[in-house]
């Protein structure tokens, strides 16, 4: 009887060992170390979803370029046509821009050409190198802004000049 009694009583020490494992052991471990359940993002799901986004930014920003390119053309045909204008109203009239003057003081028709196209050649070398330089950048709005300022700039000149 004796021994029964010893194993019996080594069977419960056993069965409060088995339940406090049971119990104590995933407290132990979270604990320790928190167990993130949400799966991790990997360099390649990372690199997926970075091309989709870019994918979607560039369609609107190729969108976007294409627009204020063409109006940047736009705005060049008014800068030329401004520029026109402003030497036709001015032609047999007295100058105050001494750059296109003739000696007596009247607008010279051929220096002014050559002194417009070259200040329009050089103006749109520019736009067109920095555009060439960087073209992440939607730079043509800037530009068309720019250009149609001076358009209407001179397209105001012109128009003085045809009333005098």
């Amino acid at each position: 009887m004796g021994s029964f009694r010893l194993r019996r009583h080594a069977g419960n020490t056993m069965k409060r060992f088995l339940l406090t494992a049971i119990f104590l052991l995933p407290t132990l471990a979270f604990s320790q170390e928190r167990v993130d359940l949400r799966t991790e993002v990997t360099p390649f799901m990372q690199k997926a979803a970075d091309r989709q986004l870019y994918t979607l930014r560039t369609d609107v920003d190729i969108a976007s370029r294409k627009r204020w390119k063409r109006a940047w053309i736009a705005s060049w045909a008014a800068y030329a046509a401004a520029n026109i204008l402003d030497a036709k109203s001015s032609a047999g009239k007295m100058e105050a821009n001494p750059f296109l003057q003739n000696a007596d003081g009247t607008f010279n028709s051929g220096r002014a050409a050559s002194l417009k196209a070259g200040a329009g050649g050089a103006l749109l070398g520019m736009q067109l190198w920095m555009i060439h330089k960087k073209p992440e950048k939607n730079l043509y709005k800037g530009f068309t802004i720019v250009n149609s300022a001076a358009a209407g700039g001179l397209g105001v000149v012109a128009i003085s000049n045809s009333t005098k």
